[in-house]
């Protein structure tokens, strides 16, 4: 999917949901030393509306791949998948997939 604006950061992988782009941005771009909150959505004029909440703090936590958008679904780089909320970013479930 082509957005209508740009990031400085690599785009790993991306949906839309209503009015929403949600891109999960490459993790190696964010600091080694802490999680990589590496998930946001925007509006259509590229404007953040929420960065999604990680499970836990540990520097090996980050988004890898969406799983799928309804309900919007998403896989770690630990393993685990979680269903999100797409209008706030925030965890609604969470379970091991491997």
């Amino acid at each position: 999917m082509k957005l209508p604006f740009k990031f400085e950061r690599e785009v790993r992988d991306i949906i839309k949901i209503s009015n929403k782009y949600i891109v999960i941005f490459a993790f190696e771009e964010f600091s080694s030393h802490e999680s990589a909150r590496n998930m946001s959505a925007y509006d259509e004029m590229g404007n953040e509306i929420w960065t999604a909440e990680l499970q836990s703090d540990l520097v090996t936590e980050a988004w890898t791949n969406f799983v799928s958008n309804d309900p919007l679904k998403v896989s770690n780089f630990s393993g685990y998948c979680a269903t999100l909320d797409p209008n706030t970013g925030k965890i609604l479930e969470f379970e091991e997939t491997r």
